[in-house]
């Protein structure tokens, strides 16, 4: 397990401690745990590719007027920014159709979400304060708000991938959802 992995899992450790075994905590840490364990995962994923091929064509982008001044040297200088010129722009194409900055913040927002749903079942604040008492209650309500949002997830990322699909062809920019074994 990576190192980031364990610090989503590590932030409950006290509270899973004293849980006693049983679905609910089973329900916790092999379904809640594991989301966001691949949703922290993926959004550090994609937050480095398109971190480094933004910089990478940052880089082509600030070369080519440098070239240029060297563009008196003939045709193969010529056709070196030629080429550094095309490889820019298929870059930021693929930056753009990849969509690695809106999944970055997606998944991002997806694990955040669900750390703040867990934090607050485990201190019994907003909407599990009134069940507090009732165990069974609460733990519902983790588990219907889970699955609602994990629901909702789905119906969106069904969306964007026929949307894509429809823009693209046959070839789906966007093939993600493996999220973990459930």
């Amino acid at each position: 397990m990576e190192q980031s992995d364990e610090k989503v899992t590590d932030q409950f450790r006290p509270f899973l401690e004293r849980m006693p075994e049983g679905p609910d905590k089973d329900y916790i840490v092999h379904r809640l745990l594991d989301h966001m364990q691949w949703y922290d995962h993926k959004s550090k994923e994609k937050q480095q590719r398109f971190k480094a091929l933004s910089l990478v064509t940052m880089l082509i982008n600030a070369a080519i007027p440098v070239i240029m001044l060297l563009s008196e040297y003939g045709i193969v200088v010529r056709v070196g920014i030629a080429a550094i010129s095309a490889a820019a722009g298929a870059i930021g194409a693929m930056v753009n159709l990849c969509r690695y900055q809106d999944l970055w913040v997606q998944y991002r927002a997806g694990c955040e979400f669900l750390k703040s749903t867990l934090y607050r079942y485990f201190m019994h604040i907003g909407e599990f304060a009134p069940v507090a008492d009732d165990p069974v209650q609460c733990n519902r309500l983790l588990q219907s708000t889970c699955e609602n949002y994990f629901s909702n997830e789905n119906g969106t990322w069904y969306s964007i991938t026929s949307q894509s699909n429809e823009n693209v062809g046959s070839h789906a920019a966007l093939s993600e959802p493996e999220i973990a074994d459930t």
